[in-house]
C-alpha cells in the first residue's frame, strides 16, 4: 500500500487540501449560480415537497417532530388526536414551497393559515429533519443535470 508524506519547511503547518478544494468549487458553483439553480430545482419539484408536508401534518407531527395537538372536542373527529389539521383539505391543498435566498419555506395561501399558525404554532409548516433529508434526495438529480448543463 502507497502512502502519501507531505513535508513542509517548518515541519509544523498541516496541509489541508479540503480547504484549498472547498474554496475553488465554492467559486465555480457561485461563477455558474448555484442559488439560482437550487431555487430552480426547489420549484421544479414544489408539488413533492409540499406532498412531504401534508403528509406529515395527516400524522399530526410538527416539524420539530412533535404532535400537533389535541382537539378539544371527540365528537369533533371522533378522536383526540392526531391534530391533522384537515377538515375541508383547502389548506393542505394550498400548501407551497417559499424560496428565498438562502432558504425555504412551507406555507399555504389558504385563508386560515394564519389562525391554524397562531394557534398551533409555526411547526405546523416546517419539514421535519427526515424530510429535509427526502427534499434533498428529491431535487439532488435535477440539480446535478443543471450544473452538469452549465459547466
Amino acid at each position: 500500500m502507497a502512502t502519501t508524506a507531505t513535508r513542509t519547511s517548518t515541519g509544523t503547518s498541516n496541509f489541508d487540501i479540503s480547504k484549498d478544494l472547498r474554496r475553488i468549487f465554492s467559486e465555480r458553483l457561485r461563477a455558474i449560480g448555484y442559488n439560482e439553480i437550487l431555487k430552480e430545482s426547489i420549484k421544479q419539484h414544489e408539488a413533492e415537497i409540499a406532498d412531504l408536508n401534508t403528509e406529515q401534518m395527516n400524522k399530526g407531527i410538527k416539524g420539530d417532530g412533535t404532535e400537533i395537538g389535541e382537539y378539544a372536542n371527540i365528537a369533533y373527529k371522533g378522536r383526540l388526536k392526531p391534530v391533522d389539521l384537515y377538515d375541508t383539505g383547502s389548506f393542505h391543498e394550498k400548501v407551497y414551497v417559499e424560496l428565498y435566498d438562502n432558504a425555504m419555506e412551507m406555507n399555504s395561501k389558504d385563508s386560515k393559515t394564519e389562525k391554524l399558525i397562531k394557534k398551533y404554532g409555526e411547526g405546523i409548516l416546517d419539514l421535519t429533519d427526515e424530510n429535509v433529508r427526502n427534499t434533498a434526495e428529491i431535487v439532488k438529480s435535477t440539480m446535478i443535470e443543471k450544473v452538469r448543463q452549465k459547466l
